[in-house]
């Protein structure tokens, strides 16, 4: 049975198999299962594409820029 993926391995050995091609067809029959459900796992399993469908945790950030602040003027400064 070496060769075979671990968790195959262990599925396979509990069982007593008349002979060698018995045993090959065990195994393939149970490769295929275990594909199966591995593949219906990944199909339920959502995986983001991308960063835009996390949650957001805080405020929402603005892509717009900042507005300008007013400059200061110099009649306001007071000189003389």
């Amino acid at each position: 049975m070496e060769g075979l993926r671990d968790t195959l391995q262990l599925q396979l050995m509990n069982g007593h198999y008349n002979n060698f091609n018995h045993l090959v067809d065990r195994a393939l029959l149970t490769e295929q299962k275990s594909r199966e459900i591995e593949d219906r796992k990944r199909k339920f399993t959502p995986t983001p594409t991308n960063g835009s469908n996390r949650p957001q945790s805080g405020p929402a950030l603005s892509t717009a820029e900042p507005a300008a602040s007013p400059s200061p003027t110099s009649s306001a400064s007071g000189t003389t």
